[in-house]
């Protein structure tokens, strides 16, 4: 029977390794194919977190990672709102998107599979909710990872998908998926994330451009 011989190296970095003549991750800003940017990491009483600059046509792919994120207040939603605008102005564009999650309660009562229809987008234009029901407990967070595919172009629509999870403030652990698209052909040169309602406490949010 052949072998198969298995490149862990290429699998941990997404790059040809070293050895194999390669780069491999070059600084301590690139893992494999992601290309830190910027990173704002949040404070107790934070409204919101915005990015003005970094998403422009150097990359097609942008990924933001919400790590960690602990909010103010129980059973709110992290949500984000694009702007055509590099000023920090015009944020809320209409957003079409689907939203489902999978959770399961610490005490075995419940889990499930389902969609969220009451938080799917129909061309809305306001803050679009990425995560369900956070908690506040000092232990309670989400996270999330954030892929917007060609966001600088200016001839199709801005397609996105947002995988989260994290503590439901009812015990629960939940997994949340968000996918669709900001109806928009301008570009998309700004996004600002915050709750629903109240503020951002802690954790860090990594701009990243992905290598493709």
């Amino acid at each position: 029977m052949a072998l198969s011989k298995i490149d862990v190296a290429n699998m941990l970095t997404g790059t040809t390794p070293v050895a194999n003549g390669g780069t491999g991750v070059t600084s301590a800003d690139a893992i494999g194919n992601l290309v830190k940017i910027s990173s704002q990491t949040i404070s107790s009483g934070t409204a919101s977190v915005e990015f003005t600059s970094g998403i422009d046509s150097t990359y097609k792919i942008h990924m933001f990672r919400l790590n960690a994120i602990h909010s103010g207040g129980g059973n709110t939603e992290i949500t984000f709102a694009p702007s055509t605008n590099n000023d920090g102005t015009g944020y809320g564009i209409a957003t079409t998107c689907n939203f489902g999650n999978g959770y399961s309660q610490e005490g075995g009562t419940a889990s499930a599979w389902t969609n969220e229809s009451s938080f799917d987008s129909h061309n809305d234009s306001g803050n679009i909710p990425i995560t369900r029901a956070n908690g506040t407990g000092n232990d309670e967070i989400q996270s999330v990872d954030m892929i917007c595919y060609d966001w600088s172009n200016t001839t199709y629509v801005k397609p996105f998908n947002a995988f989260g999870v994290g503590y439901h403030q009812a015990d629960y652990s939940i997994q949340s998926f968000v996918g669709g698209f900001v109806n928009t052909t301008s570009a998309i040169q700004s996004i600002r994330f915050k709750l629903n309602s109240g503020t951002l406490d802690d954790g860090v949010i990594t701009l990243y451009g992905v290598k493709t």
